[in-house]
């Protein structure tokens, strides 16, 4: 149940009251209850607003398996509302998936950019293999790390880029890192049994918001980042990251869960 709570939730809250709070109060009275065509799985969907604007900002969406005689929770996601709708390469389903999760590598459609996602509301969708298909996700990122820089030029010092490099015996020089590079996470975190995915991309605005999972209000913020996949929310809490300098226009540095939602 890979909630990754961290990425947005106070170091004040209590992870497994939220938890319990959000479980039963979504399960009671779900917006939306979605079953497979074999009503074995089903999808029960809760959006939560910002208490602010009292405007809809994400969803809470619980998995619940059939069994014989029993019906369990298997999964409980949360994500970003987002109105960009991203057609992806799904290559393929990656060891850790489950029936409560799956894992793809994916690729943008021209095939250049490679990265990792985990699905959401993945039984709305009638295929039961979707390897080596187009499909059309909605995405929101929840990081592990987030680092903000000026420009992609700061960037690239950091990682050892303050001149070009030479490419061994070729004429070819390396610069540094593209401005919306996209790559599998654990490429760079050195842990490649996590799926993630590294994003770098241009802050285009930000919003504090007050949510209300469950009964329990959760304060963080919504970046909104352009992307090599256009424009994805990211959810950060101001006390698990250094958010100080944020503002748009700023270079930003994700290695994220990037979750892919089926239904908008």
């Amino acid at each position: 149940m890979p909630v990754h709570f961290n990425s947005f939730v106070g170091k004040d809250k209590d992870e497994s009251k939220l938890l319990s709070s959000i479980v039963t109060k979504n399960i009671e009275k779900s917006d939306e209850v979605f079953g497979s065509r074999e009503k074995q799985v089903f999808h029960a969907t809760n959006y939560f607003i910002d208490e602010k604007t009292k405007e809809k900002i994400g969803k809470i969406v619980i998995t619940i398996l059939g069994r014989e005689k029993t019906n369990e929770i298997v999964d409980l996601d949360i994500t970003l509302l987002s109105e960009n709708a991203v057609e992806l390469n799904f290559l393929e389903k990656l060891d850790k998936s489950s029936e409560a999760n799956e894992y793809y590598e994916v690729s943008t459609i021209d095939d250049e950019r490679h990265f990792q996602i985990e699905t959401v509301n993945r039984y709305s969708l009638e295929q039961s293999d979707i390897e080596n298909t187009k499909q059309t996700v909605y995405l929101s990122l929840f990081p592990f790390q987030l680092n903000l820089y000026d420009n992609i030029k700061e960037f690239d010092k950091e990682f050892g880029f303050a001149e070009p490099i030479k490419v061994g015996e070729t004429d070819m020089h390396v610069h540094g890192f593209a401005e919306d590079m996209v790559a599998v996470g654990g490429l760079l975190s050195g842990n490649l049994d996590e799926p993630s995915s590294f994003v770098i991309g241009k802050v285009k605005d930000f919003a504090d918001v007050i949510a209300v999972m469950g009964e329990v209000p959760v304060s963080f913020t919504i970046i909104r980042v352009d992307t090599a996949m256009g424009e994805i929310p990211v959810a950060a809490s101001r006390e698990q990251f250094d958010l100080k300098e944020l503002a748009a226009g700023k270079t930003i540095c994700i290695l994220a869960d990037v979750k892919a939602d089926f239904k908008k």
